[in-house]
Formats: C-alpha cells, sequence, structure tokens
C-alpha cells in the first residue's frame, strides 16, 4: 500500500508509538513485582525447568479444582530456563506481545488508512490496558495472544479453506482452555463468523487441530482419573447466570467500551509515586494523574460507545447479514469486530461467575476496532482539524498515563499503597532464586496466621499439586 505526504505524519508517529511502547514495556519488566497469583504461576515454571516436572494441570479456576492441561507450565518453564530470573516470564510476554501486535497489524492493515493503522497502534499496542496486562506472570495476560492468532488466522480463512490457517486456528481456540477460562468467547466467535460466512473452515485442518490439542490433554486425563479433585468443576454458579441475574452480562459490556478508553481498572489506578519520586511529589502526582484519568475515563468512553453504535449502523445492512462473497478487508474487518463482540456477549451471558476485567481480554482487539474506524471516518470529514486535535491530546494523555503505570501502579512499584506482597510461612528456595526477595516483597508469616491473603507455606506451595509427586 502506497503513502502520500499526507500520510507520512501519520507514519511517523505511528513509528515514535511502537518504539515509546516497547521502551515502557522494557521499563515495565523490569520493574515487575510478584504476588499470590504469580507465585503459583512461576512454582509451576520453576518445576517445569528445574523440578523435572512438567505440572500437567494450571492454576485454580473459579470453577473449582484447576484448568486442564500443561501449557502454563511451559509458557512459564521455558523463560526460566534462559534466565533464572522471574521477570524472565515477564520479558517472554512483552516479545509474545509483540508478536500478536504484528500480527494483528498485518491483519489489519489492509483495511484501514494511514490514519487508521496509527489509531489501531494507539488503541490496541499503547492503550494502558493492555501495556499493563503484557509484563507479569499472570496467564489472563496469554489471553491478547490467542486473540490476535485468532483473527490472523480467521482472515487467512476468510475467502477459501485453508488447512494450515484452519488448523493454527482450532488448535489455539482449543489450547486456550488450558490458559483461562475465558478463552470461550474464542470457539463462540469462530461458530458465529462461520455461520455469517466470515470464514471458511477445512475440515481436515479442524480435525488435525482439534486432534493435537486434544493430544495434549493426555497427561491431565490421566491424572485426573487418579484424583479428581484437580477437575474443574464444582463452583457456585449457574450456567446462564448473567443472562439470568442481568447485572454480570452488563458488566462484561462496559468492560467492552472501557477497554479502548482510559476508564482504565483499580489495579492500574492505584498509583503511589512515592517508592520512584519521593514522598512529597508523590502528595501531588497521585490525586492529580488519578483525577485526570478519572475524568479522561469517563470521557472517552462515551466515544467508545458512539463508536460502537456506529459500527452496528455500517453498511451493508442489515447489521445481522452474512457477508457477501468477494467482500473487502473493511467488511471483513467490521464483520469479524461486530461477531467477536457478540460472541463476548453470548459468554457473559452464560457464565456462572460475575464478569471481571479480564475475561473479555480475548476480543480486546475487537473491543478497540470500532474506535479505530470511528476514528479513521472523522479524521477523514469537516471536522477532521477538530479530531486531529483530540488525537494529539489522546496521544498525549497515553503517554502520561503508561509512564504512570509503568512507575506508579502495584505491579510495577516496590513497596507503598496496595503494594504486591508474596506471603508465605517460609521463604521457599525457588523464589531465592528467581530473585523475588531482591527486588520485590516477601512476608514471612508467623504459623497459624489468619491473614484473608493466600498463604503460601510450606505444606501449600503447590496447593493441588499434592495431587501429583512432590519435588521441592
Amino acid at each position: 500500500m502506497g503513502s502520500s505526504s499526507r500520510d507520512r505524519p501519520w507514519i511517523l508517529a505511528g513509528r515514535a508509538a511502537i518504539l515509546f511502547g516497547v521502551a515502557v514495556s522494557i521499563l515495565q519488566v523490569a520493574r515487575a513485582q510478584v504476588g499470590g497469583d504469580q507465585f503459583y504461576q512461576l512454582v509451576r515454571g520453576w518445576m517445569f525447568a528445574y523440578g523435572d516436572w512438567w505440572v500437567p494441570f494450571g492454576v485454580h479456576t473459579s470453577s473449582g479444582g484447576f484448568s486442564p492441561g500443561g501449557l502454563l507450565s511451559l509458557l512459564h518453564g521455558l523463560p526460566l530456563l534462559a534466565w533464572q530470573d522471574h521477570r524472565a516470564v515477564a520479558a517472554f510476554g512483552l516479545v509474545a506481545h509483540a508478536g500478536a501486535g504484528w500480527l494483528l497489524y498485518r491483519t489489519c492493515a489492509p483495511a484501514l488508512s494511514a490514519r487508521g493503522r496509527f489509531l489501531l497502534i494507539l488503541l490496541w499496542w499503547v492503550n494502558p490496558w493492555r501495556m499493563h496486562y503484557s509484563t507479569f506472570a499472570w496467564n489472563p495476560n496469554w489471553m491478547f495472544v490467542l486473540g490476535a492468532i485468532h483473527v490472523a488466522t480467521a482472515r487467512r480463512m476468510a475467502d477459501r479453506p485453508a488447512f494450515l490457517a484452519t488448523f493454527v486456528h482450532v488448535a489455539v481456540v482449543c489450547l486456550g482452555i488450558q490458559i483461562h477460562n475465558s478463552f470461550l468467547i474464542l470457539p463462540v466467535a469462530t461458530v458465529l463468523l462461520w455461520w455469517r460466512r466470515g470464514l471458511r473452515v477445512h475440515l481436515l485442518g479442524a480435525a488435525a487441530g482439534a486432534g493435537f490439542a486434544a493430544a495434549t490433554l493426555v497427561p491431565w486425563v490421566v491424572m485426573a482419573l487418579e484424583h479428581p479433585a484437580i477437575l474443574p468443576i464444582g463452583g457456585n454458579g449457574f450456567l446462564g447466570r448473567g443472562l439470568v441475574t442481568v447485572y454480570p452480562m452488563v458488566r462484561g459490556v462496559l468492560y467492552l467500551l472501557r477497554y479502548p478508553s482510559f476508564a482504565i481498572g483499580r489495579d492500574l489506578t492505584a498509583f503511589d509515586f512515592g517508592p520512584a519520586f519521593g514522598e512529597r511529589a508523590d502528595a501531588v502526582l497521585a490525586p492529580l494523574v488519578g483525577g485526570i484519568v478519572a475524568v479522561a475515563g469517563v470521557a472517552t468512553v462515551w466515544i467508545a460507545l458512539v463508536a460502537l453504535v456506529r459500527l452496528w449502523r455500517r453498511r451493508p445492512r442489515p447489521a445481522f447479514a452474512p457477508l457477501e462473497d468477494g467482500a473487502g478487508p473493511r467488511a471483513w474487518l467490521v464483520t469479524y469486530a461486530r461477531w467477536s463482540l457478540v460472541a463476548a456477549v453470548v459468554s457473559f451471558a452464560l457464565s456462572p461467575t460475575t464478569t471481571m476485567s479480564w475475561q473479555a481480554f480475548p476480543v480486546f482487539h475487537a473491543a478497540v476496532v470500532p474506535l479505530v474506524l470511528y476514528g479513521q471516518a472523522a479524521l477523514r470529514s469537516r471536522r477532521r482539524a477538530a479530531v486531529r486535535k483530540v488525537v494529539v491530546a489522546w496521544s498525549t494523555l497515553t503517554v502520561l498515563v503508561c509512564l504512570a503505570v509503568a512507575t506508579a501502579s502495584p505491579m510495577y512499584r516496590r513497596g507503598g499503597r496496595n503494594a504486591m506482597v508474596v506471603r508465605v510461612q517460609e521463604v521457599p528456595m525457588f523464589l531465592e532464586a528467581l530473585g523475588v526477595p531482591r527486588t520485590g516483597t516477601v512476608k514471612v508469616l508467623p504459623d497459624g496466621s489468619n491473614e484473608s491473603h493466600v498463604l503460601l507455606g510450606p505444606d501449600r506451595w503447590h496447593e493441588g499439586l499434592e495431587a501429583g509427586r512432590e519435588k521441592m
């Protein structure tokens, strides 16, 4: 796709945004902390790398038991083989998210102008939500990567059934069960896209992909037969809870609106600038930045809502019509975004648990597409001068918020208010080996402590892993 002199400023701005995102991500890797959730991810990675055991199941699920399969152990163990430091997992996350960004850009670029491509970079790559969740050990963070692979392979399957694209698409969708329950949005999206002719399935490729994913679950099946307690069943919710009680479904829709906006989560905005810049600076910066983010969050959610409404009013009509044969990249991208968001709402409606901020990460990219397309159109309209000012302000605020998150949010600072802490009854060897006490906070609790935080005593280092071999 050629570029004109009018496009050049947008291309340069996009490159600058990419470099800024890389630089801040590296800063986040260096400052990444470890809490209770990260402990359980790292212990599996350590056992894979140095404990001679590939743990065949993942972490606790909201439905009870543990997620099936050993993919999490692999994702967190391989980086530790290269660098024996807990931040190795964070660095691997950065690399994986960068690859996902490249896939997403390559997939969406034909449907976008230079302005639209810049907006995609701004709203996905340097989005404070994605930036924050890219560089620490946590299983939902991988959903961004699976989502990018989903859209890239779906695009390859748009015009004709392709064996390799279908194989990868189905394998990734099926492997998602080993990472986080939110993966369920992806198979729903695939079915809806197939129904609306957004993709063509190669039957042999689909069978091969499903078979590959199923084969990786064999060790888990063997262990589950011996130890049924690891099965992810027994939660308190019921299928369709979101539809019956309504609130969980509405909450999920609100998250879809918040993703492309500055209405970011509490985990990101619990700012404390004291550890990095001193208490005097914190007394000024914490309320100032927090106030700016709160005001910007309300304003930008409304913009995201307008963009979402406009997405459903775009031609062809009606909005639920199947995609026509030979439709161009832009029409396909609109169809993909629509049905991926519908899949998310279906998932929210069926979910037995209350929707949390990370449960739509698999379609995070689809959530930003409406605003990308809306902004692209607005930059060509008669209001383009005013819209450019909005884009400049949005970009400036993105820089401010990303830097604030990387230096003052709990996950990327040591100490301060609401700090990330690993609470144990004695410090396990592997935490020392991974440098957690040196770069983070480890609190040793007395025996019998009844703190409400997760206790990770010697007898619970592998809570649930007692179903297998003791290796620590």
